[in-house]
Protein backbone atom coordinates (compact mmCIF):
# COMPACT_ATOMS: atom_id res chain seq x y z
CA UNK A 1 0.00 0.00 0.00
CA UNK A 2 1.60 3.28 -1.07
CA UNK A 3 1.30 6.64 0.71
CA UNK A 4 -1.78 7.93 -0.74
CA UNK A 5 -3.48 4.56 -0.15
CA UNK A 6 -2.68 4.84 3.43
CA UNK A 7 -3.69 8.34 4.00
CA UNK A 8 -7.20 7.32 2.43
CA UNK A 9 -7.44 4.46 4.46
CA UNK A 10 -6.51 6.02 7.44
CA UNK A 11 -9.61 8.95 6.04
CA UNK A 12 -12.45 5.86 5.38
CA UNK A 13 -11.38 3.87 8.96
CA UNK A 14 -12.32 7.50 10.53
CA UNK A 15 -15.91 8.92 10.90
CA UNK A 16 -16.07 12.08 8.74
CA UNK A 17 -17.54 15.60 10.53
CA UNK A 18 -19.01 17.15 6.95
CA UNK A 19 -21.59 20.03 6.61
CA UNK A 20 -24.46 19.40 4.64
CA UNK A 21 -23.62 20.53 1.64
CA UNK A 22 -21.11 18.06 1.07
CA UNK A 23 -23.54 15.15 2.37
CA UNK A 24 -26.08 16.85 -0.18
CA UNK A 25 -23.62 17.07 -2.64
CA UNK A 26 -23.17 12.96 -2.58
CA UNK A 27 -27.04 12.60 -2.33
CA UNK A 28 -28.34 14.34 -4.88
CA UNK A 29 -25.58 12.23 -7.56
CA UNK A 30 -26.64 9.21 -6.01
CA UNK A 31 -30.00 10.20 -6.19
CA UNK A 32 -30.01 10.46 -10.18
CA UNK A 33 -28.69 7.11 -10.32
CA UNK A 34 -31.41 4.42 -11.71
CA UNK A 35 -31.96 1.47 -9.19
CA UNK A 36 -30.85 1.24 -5.45
CA UNK A 37 -28.54 -1.83 -6.27
CA UNK A 38 -26.25 1.20 -8.43
CA UNK A 39 -26.47 3.88 -5.69
CA UNK A 40 -25.10 1.39 -3.32
CA UNK A 41 -22.32 0.58 -4.96
CA UNK A 42 -21.06 3.84 -5.92
CA UNK A 43 -21.79 5.59 -2.50
CA UNK A 44 -18.24 3.52 -1.61
CA UNK A 45 -16.66 4.64 -4.71
CA UNK A 46 -18.51 8.96 -3.97
CA UNK A 47 -16.48 8.68 -0.70
CA UNK A 48 -13.35 7.25 -1.53
CA UNK A 49 -13.13 10.28 -4.09
CA UNK A 50 -14.17 12.75 -1.35
CA UNK A 51 -11.86 11.20 0.62
CA UNK A 52 -8.98 11.41 -1.25
CA UNK A 53 -9.33 15.50 -2.02
CA UNK A 54 -9.87 15.67 1.67
CA UNK A 55 -6.10 14.56 1.77
CA UNK A 56 -4.97 17.35 0.03
CA UNK A 57 -6.69 19.63 2.72
CA UNK A 58 -4.37 22.23 4.62
CA UNK A 59 -5.48 24.05 7.48
CA UNK A 60 -3.09 26.57 8.35
CA UNK A 61 -3.13 28.35 11.82
CA UNK A 62 -0.92 31.44 13.17
CA UNK A 63 0.44 32.04 16.23
CA UNK A 64 1.31 35.85 16.30
CA UNK A 65 -1.55 38.41 16.83
CA UNK A 66 -1.22 41.58 15.53
CA UNK A 67 -3.38 43.97 13.53
CA UNK A 68 -2.37 47.50 11.70
CA UNK A 69 -5.44 49.09 10.96
CA UNK A 70 -3.99 51.04 8.31
CA UNK A 71 -2.52 48.04 6.10
CA UNK A 72 -6.25 45.93 6.18
CA UNK A 73 -5.37 44.78 2.22
CA UNK A 74 -1.72 42.97 3.69
CA UNK A 75 -2.90 41.68 6.58
CA UNK A 76 -5.87 39.66 4.83
CA UNK A 77 -3.92 38.73 2.10
CA UNK A 78 -3.88 34.87 1.97
CA UNK A 79 -5.80 34.99 5.33
CA UNK A 80 -9.16 33.65 4.54
CA UNK A 81 -8.49 31.20 2.15
CA UNK A 82 -5.56 29.69 0.03
CA UNK A 83 -7.29 31.43 -3.11
CA UNK A 84 -5.70 33.62 -5.58
CA UNK A 85 -9.02 34.75 -6.82
CA UNK A 86 -9.81 35.93 -3.25
CA UNK A 87 -6.01 37.53 -2.86
CA UNK A 88 -6.19 39.46 -6.41
CA UNK A 89 -9.55 41.09 -4.98
CA UNK A 90 -7.73 42.22 -2.05
CA UNK A 91 -5.59 43.35 -3.70
CA UNK A 92 -7.96 45.57 -5.00
CA UNK A 93 -10.01 46.73 -2.22
CA UNK A 94 -12.56 43.98 -2.10
CA UNK A 95 -12.82 44.00 1.58
CA UNK A 96 -13.70 45.68 4.56
CA UNK A 97 -12.61 46.16 7.64
CA UNK A 98 -15.86 46.05 9.98
CA UNK A 99 -16.38 48.99 12.30
CA UNK A 100 -18.65 47.80 14.73
CA UNK A 101 -18.52 47.51 18.49
CA UNK A 102 -17.99 44.28 20.63
CA UNK A 103 -21.28 42.14 21.69
CA UNK A 104 -20.98 41.67 25.11
CA UNK A 105 -22.58 38.90 26.39
CA UNK A 106 -21.90 36.75 29.66
CA UNK A 107 -18.38 38.73 29.84
CA UNK A 108 -17.40 37.38 26.58
CA UNK A 109 -17.19 39.51 23.70
CA UNK A 110 -17.85 39.15 19.96
CA UNK A 111 -17.53 41.33 17.04
CA UNK A 112 -16.78 41.02 13.37
CA UNK A 113 -13.24 41.89 12.49
CA UNK A 114 -13.01 41.73 8.53
CA UNK A 115 -15.55 40.84 5.70
CA UNK A 116 -15.66 39.66 2.17
CA UNK A 117 -18.54 38.38 0.41
CA UNK A 118 -19.60 37.83 -3.51
CA UNK A 119 -20.99 35.41 -5.32
CA UNK A 120 -19.72 32.75 -4.44
CA UNK A 121 -17.71 33.72 -0.82
CA UNK A 122 -18.78 34.93 2.53
CA UNK A 123 -15.87 34.66 4.38
CA UNK A 124 -15.14 37.13 7.65
CA UNK A 125 -13.45 36.80 10.48
CA UNK A 126 -14.66 36.64 14.05
CA UNK A 127 -12.54 38.33 17.23
CA UNK A 128 -13.66 36.69 20.22
CA UNK A 129 -12.36 37.85 23.81
CA UNK A 130 -13.02 35.96 26.75
CA UNK A 131 -13.15 36.94 30.82
CA UNK A 132 -12.28 33.68 32.27
CA UNK A 133 -9.83 31.96 33.08
CA UNK A 134 -8.77 29.73 30.77
CA UNK A 135 -5.06 29.27 29.05
CA UNK A 136 -5.94 30.79 25.45
CA UNK A 137 -2.28 29.30 24.33
CA UNK A 138 -3.49 25.97 24.73
CA UNK A 139 -6.77 26.16 23.03
CA UNK A 140 -6.87 24.46 19.36
CA UNK A 141 -10.14 24.49 18.10
CA UNK A 142 -13.22 26.74 18.38
CA UNK A 143 -16.60 25.76 17.18
CA UNK A 144 -20.20 27.49 17.10
CA UNK A 145 -22.51 25.17 16.83
CA UNK A 146 -25.56 26.92 16.46
CA UNK A 147 -24.59 29.73 14.61
CA UNK A 148 -27.16 30.95 11.94
CA UNK A 149 -26.87 33.97 9.10
CA UNK A 150 -29.43 35.98 7.79
CA UNK A 151 -30.08 38.87 5.84
CA UNK A 152 -32.49 41.56 5.22
CA UNK A 153 -34.90 39.25 3.58
CA UNK A 154 -35.17 36.50 6.09
CA UNK A 155 -32.77 34.10 3.72
CA UNK A 156 -30.80 32.08 5.24
CA UNK A 157 -27.08 32.30 4.19
CA UNK A 158 -25.60 29.33 6.65
CA UNK A 159 -26.79 27.43 9.71
CA UNK A 160 -25.79 23.58 10.06
CA UNK A 161 -27.75 23.27 13.19
CA UNK A 162 -31.79 21.81 12.80
CA UNK A 163 -32.79 22.81 15.74
CA UNK A 164 -32.03 26.67 15.17
CA UNK A 165 -32.94 26.53 11.63
CA UNK A 166 -36.10 25.13 12.53
CA UNK A 167 -36.92 27.93 15.53
CA UNK A 168 -36.09 30.85 13.28
CA UNK A 169 -38.60 29.21 10.81
CA UNK A 170 -41.02 28.88 13.10
CA UNK A 171 -39.95 32.66 14.45
CA UNK A 172 -40.37 34.08 10.62
CA UNK A 173 -43.38 32.05 9.64
CA UNK A 174 -41.10 30.30 6.95
CA UNK A 175 -41.61 27.69 4.74
CA UNK A 176 -38.05 26.10 4.42
CA UNK A 177 -36.63 23.05 4.12
CA UNK A 178 -33.56 21.77 6.44
CA UNK A 179 -31.15 20.70 3.79
CA UNK A 180 -32.56 21.55 0.99
CA UNK A 181 -30.93 24.15 -0.57
CA UNK A 182 -33.08 27.38 -2.36
CA UNK A 183 -32.64 30.72 -2.99
CA UNK A 184 -33.77 31.46 0.16
CA UNK A 185 -31.93 28.71 1.85
CA UNK A 186 -28.30 28.76 0.69
CA UNK A 187 -27.01 25.95 2.49
CA UNK A 188 -23.19 27.50 2.69
CA UNK A 189 -19.73 25.00 2.49
CA UNK A 190 -18.01 25.93 5.76
CA UNK A 191 -14.57 25.54 7.28
CA UNK A 192 -13.25 27.22 9.64
CA UNK A 193 -10.49 27.57 11.96
CA UNK A 194 -8.00 29.73 14.92
CA UNK A 195 -6.06 32.40 12.83
CA UNK A 196 -4.71 34.31 15.71
CA UNK A 197 -5.08 34.07 19.49
CA UNK A 198 -3.36 36.24 22.02
CA UNK A 199 -2.70 35.01 25.88
CA UNK A 200 -2.41 38.57 27.30
CA UNK A 201 -5.57 39.84 25.90
CA UNK A 202 -7.31 36.32 26.03
CA UNK A 203 -8.47 36.65 22.70
CA UNK A 204 -9.38 34.82 19.38
CA UNK A 205 -9.43 35.36 16.09
CA UNK A 206 -11.88 33.02 14.49
CA UNK A 207 -11.65 32.97 10.68
CA UNK A 208 -14.89 31.53 8.57
CA UNK A 209 -14.75 30.72 5.04
CA UNK A 210 -17.94 29.73 3.49
CA UNK A 211 -19.09 28.99 0.25
CA UNK A 212 -21.83 28.51 -2.01
CA UNK A 213 -22.89 27.72 -5.64
CA UNK A 214 -24.68 31.71 -5.58
CA UNK A 215 -25.36 34.42 -2.79
CA UNK A 216 -27.35 36.75 -2.85
CA UNK A 217 -26.71 40.61 -3.20
CA UNK A 218 -27.49 40.88 0.50
CA UNK A 219 -27.64 44.61 1.95
CA UNK A 220 -27.57 43.47 5.63
CA UNK A 221 -25.84 40.45 7.81
CA UNK A 222 -27.28 38.67 11.03
CA UNK A 223 -24.84 36.52 12.55
CA UNK A 224 -26.40 34.71 15.91
CA UNK A 225 -25.05 32.28 17.95
CA UNK A 226 -25.88 31.29 21.86
CA UNK A 227 -23.02 28.66 22.14
CA UNK A 228 -18.84 28.96 22.00
CA UNK A 229 -17.30 25.53 22.66
CA UNK A 230 -13.29 24.88 23.28
CA UNK A 231 -11.11 22.26 23.57
CA UNK A 232 -7.46 21.52 23.72
CA UNK A 233 -7.51 18.93 21.24
CA UNK A 234 -8.00 19.74 17.44
CA UNK A 235 -10.63 16.74 17.20
CA UNK A 236 -12.81 15.62 20.03
CA UNK A 237 -16.70 14.55 20.72
CA UNK A 238 -17.15 16.15 23.99
CA UNK A 239 -15.80 20.15 24.07
CA UNK A 240 -13.57 20.85 27.20
CA UNK A 241 -15.31 24.08 27.52
CA UNK A 242 -18.18 25.71 26.69
CA UNK A 243 -19.27 29.04 27.11
CA UNK A 244 -22.76 30.52 26.99
CA UNK A 245 -24.62 33.59 26.14
CA UNK A 246 -26.65 35.57 23.55
CA UNK A 247 -24.44 36.85 20.55
CA UNK A 248 -26.48 38.99 17.83
CA UNK A 249 -24.33 40.97 15.19
CA UNK A 250 -26.09 42.82 13.26
CA UNK A 251 -23.55 44.21 10.05
CA UNK A 252 -24.41 46.40 7.12
CA UNK A 253 -22.55 44.97 4.04
CA UNK A 254 -20.93 48.31 1.96
CA UNK A 255 -22.54 48.91 -1.50
CA UNK A 256 -19.26 47.25 -3.55
CA UNK A 257 -20.48 43.44 -2.43
CA UNK A 258 -23.96 44.03 -3.01
CA UNK A 259 -23.91 46.29 -6.45
CA UNK A 260 -21.28 43.43 -7.53
CA UNK A 261 -21.76 42.41 -11.52
CA UNK A 262 -20.68 39.72 -13.25
CA UNK A 263 -18.57 40.30 -17.14
CA UNK A 264 -20.51 37.42 -19.72
CA UNK A 265 -18.52 36.09 -22.26
CA UNK A 266 -19.94 34.18 -25.51
CA UNK A 267 -18.21 31.49 -27.57
CA UNK A 268 -15.65 32.06 -30.41
CA UNK A 269 -15.30 28.60 -30.76
CA UNK A 270 -15.54 25.01 -29.16
CA UNK A 271 -12.77 22.31 -30.78
CA UNK A 272 -15.82 19.83 -29.37
CA UNK A 273 -19.13 21.05 -31.15
CA UNK A 274 -21.31 19.07 -28.89
CA UNK A 275 -20.43 21.04 -25.89
CA UNK A 276 -22.81 23.48 -25.20
CA UNK A 277 -21.38 26.23 -22.50
CA UNK A 278 -23.95 27.63 -20.08
CA UNK A 279 -21.92 29.82 -18.28
CA UNK A 280 -18.46 31.84 -18.88
CA UNK A 281 -18.73 34.92 -16.85
CA UNK A 282 -15.97 36.54 -14.65
CA UNK A 283 -16.61 37.75 -11.22
CA UNK A 284 -14.84 39.38 -8.58
CA UNK A 285 -12.93 36.60 -7.06
CA UNK A 286 -13.11 34.02 -10.20
CA UNK A 287 -14.02 32.90 -13.42
CA UNK A 288 -17.06 30.83 -13.22
CA UNK A 289 -17.24 28.17 -16.82
CA UNK A 290 -19.68 25.32 -17.22
CA UNK A 291 -20.66 22.74 -19.62
CA UNK A 292 -22.79 19.88 -20.62
CA UNK A 293 -22.76 17.18 -23.10
CA UNK A 294 -23.81 13.98 -23.92
CA UNK A 295 -21.68 11.35 -24.07
CA UNK A 296 -21.18 7.16 -24.49
CA UNK A 297 -24.01 6.11 -21.86
CA UNK A 298 -22.74 3.14 -19.04
CA UNK A 299 -24.83 0.86 -20.70
CA UNK A 300 -28.04 0.18 -23.11
CA UNK A 301 -31.43 1.25 -22.40
CA UNK A 302 -32.30 -2.38 -22.32
CA UNK A 303 -29.65 -3.80 -19.99
CA UNK A 304 -30.46 -6.46 -17.54
CA UNK A 305 -29.08 -6.21 -14.15
CA UNK A 306 -26.29 -8.17 -14.43
CA UNK A 307 -25.39 -6.15 -17.76
CA UNK A 308 -25.66 -2.77 -15.23
CA UNK A 309 -23.70 -4.09 -12.52
CA UNK A 310 -20.79 -5.16 -14.98
CA UNK A 311 -20.70 -1.64 -16.44
CA UNK A 312 -20.88 -0.07 -12.71
CA UNK A 313 -17.88 -2.18 -11.69
CA UNK A 314 -16.11 -1.30 -14.66
CA UNK A 315 -16.74 1.69 -14.58
CA UNK A 316 -15.28 2.44 -11.16
CA UNK A 317 -12.25 0.07 -11.82
CA UNK A 318 -11.31 2.70 -14.38
CA UNK A 319 -11.63 5.50 -12.08
CA UNK A 320 -10.05 4.51 -9.06
CA UNK A 321 -7.17 3.34 -10.96
CA UNK A 322 -7.07 7.14 -12.75
CA UNK A 323 -7.05 8.15 -8.80
CA UNK A 324 -4.55 5.84 -7.87
CA UNK A 325 -1.75 7.23 -10.79
CA UNK A 326 -1.65 10.49 -8.36
CA UNK A 327 -2.34 12.69 -11.07
CA UNK A 328 -3.81 15.98 -9.35
CA UNK A 329 -5.34 18.38 -10.86
CA UNK A 330 -4.21 21.81 -9.48
CA UNK A 331 -5.48 20.75 -5.97
CA UNK A 332 -8.20 18.45 -6.40
CA UNK A 333 -8.60 14.97 -8.01
CA UNK A 334 -10.81 14.70 -11.32
CA UNK A 335 -11.03 11.37 -13.17
CA UNK A 336 -12.61 12.64 -15.86
CA UNK A 337 -11.23 16.44 -16.77
CA UNK A 338 -7.07 17.35 -16.76
CA UNK A 339 -4.91 19.70 -16.89
CA UNK A 340 -7.41 21.93 -16.29
CA UNK A 341 -6.48 25.84 -17.03
CA UNK A 342 -7.53 29.29 -18.66
CA UNK A 343 -5.18 31.02 -20.93
CA UNK A 344 -5.34 34.92 -21.00
CA UNK A 345 -4.69 36.55 -24.70
CA UNK A 346 -1.33 37.57 -23.32
CA UNK A 347 -0.66 33.95 -23.04
CA UNK A 348 -0.76 33.78 -19.12
CA UNK A 349 -2.25 30.94 -17.28
CA UNK A 350 -4.86 30.84 -14.63
CA UNK A 351 -5.64 27.51 -12.97
CA UNK A 352 -8.46 26.21 -10.71
CA UNK A 353 -8.86 27.83 -6.96
CA UNK A 354 -9.47 24.20 -5.98
CA UNK A 355 -10.56 25.82 -2.57
CA UNK A 356 -13.97 24.09 -1.69
CA UNK A 357 -16.21 21.86 -3.57
CA UNK A 358 -18.62 24.89 -4.76
CA UNK A 359 -15.65 25.87 -6.94
CA UNK A 360 -15.74 22.51 -9.26
CA UNK A 361 -18.27 19.82 -10.05
CA UNK A 362 -18.20 17.24 -12.44
CA UNK A 363 -20.78 14.60 -13.34
CA UNK A 364 -20.99 11.65 -15.81
CA UNK A 365 -24.51 10.00 -15.56
CA UNK A 366 -25.18 6.40 -16.46
CA UNK A 367 -27.86 7.91 -19.46
CA UNK A 368 -24.24 9.82 -20.87
CA UNK A 369 -25.09 12.93 -19.49
CA UNK A 370 -22.47 14.58 -18.72
CA UNK A 371 -21.24 18.11 -16.86
CA UNK A 372 -18.68 19.68 -15.84
CA UNK A 373 -18.10 23.26 -13.86
CA UNK A 374 -14.88 24.95 -12.85
CA UNK A 375 -13.56 28.08 -11.28
CA UNK A 376 -10.56 29.79 -12.38
CA UNK A 377 -7.88 32.02 -10.31
CA UNK A 378 -9.10 35.11 -13.07
CA UNK A 379 -10.86 38.03 -11.58
CA UNK A 380 -12.51 40.89 -12.98
CA UNK A 381 -9.30 43.05 -11.67
CA UNK A 382 -6.74 41.18 -14.18
CA UNK A 383 -6.66 43.89 -17.24
CA UNK A 384 -5.53 40.83 -19.86
CA UNK A 385 -9.36 39.15 -20.23
CA UNK A 386 -10.96 40.63 -23.35
CA UNK A 387 -10.43 37.17 -24.81
CA UNK A 388 -9.57 33.86 -23.12
CA UNK A 389 -8.50 30.25 -23.95
CA UNK A 390 -9.79 27.71 -22.15
CA UNK A 391 -7.73 24.24 -22.44
CA UNK A 392 -8.31 20.41 -20.80
CA UNK A 393 -8.16 17.16 -21.62
CA UNK A 394 -11.24 14.55 -21.45
CA UNK A 395 -10.46 11.80 -20.19
CA UNK A 396 -13.41 8.87 -20.66
CA UNK A 397 -12.86 4.88 -20.12
CA UNK A 398 -14.05 4.35 -23.49
CA UNK A 399 -11.22 6.40 -25.00
CA UNK A 400 -8.16 5.33 -26.10
CA UNK A 401 -6.16 8.23 -25.99
CA UNK A 402 -7.74 11.60 -23.93
CA UNK A 403 -9.39 13.57 -26.22
CA UNK A 404 -7.63 17.34 -25.95
CA UNK A 405 -10.02 20.45 -25.96
CA UNK A 406 -9.85 24.05 -26.41
CA UNK A 407 -12.75 26.63 -25.92
CA UNK A 408 -11.99 30.38 -27.08
CA UNK A 409 -14.19 32.97 -25.38
CA UNK A 410 -14.91 36.76 -25.92
CA UNK A 411 -16.04 39.20 -24.12
CA UNK A 412 -19.60 40.96 -24.50
CA UNK A 413 -19.13 44.60 -24.14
Amino acid sequence: MDNLDKKIHSILSEELEMSNSYINMLNNTIDNLPDKNEKRKSFKFLKLALATTCCLTLIISGTAFALNKNNIINHAKNFFLVNKGIDTAIDNGYIEKADINYINSNKTKVSIENILMDDFNLSFSLLINIDKNIDTSKIARIRIPNMIITDEENRILYCDDKTTFDNYCKEKSLNYTFGETSDNYINSGSNWYIKNKSADSKTFELVYNLSANKYPKSKKLFVNFTQINMTEKEISENEEIALSGNWNIKYNLPKKFYNRTAIVYSVKSCSNPDFKITEACLYNTGFRFDFETKLKEWYPENADKKERDKAFEKHDEWYLSELNKNELNSGYINGYIRDEYLEAKDGKKYYPLASSTEDQFTSYQVTGDFRHMQTFSLTKYNSNADTLKIHFSLHLPYLDEPEDVIIELERNH
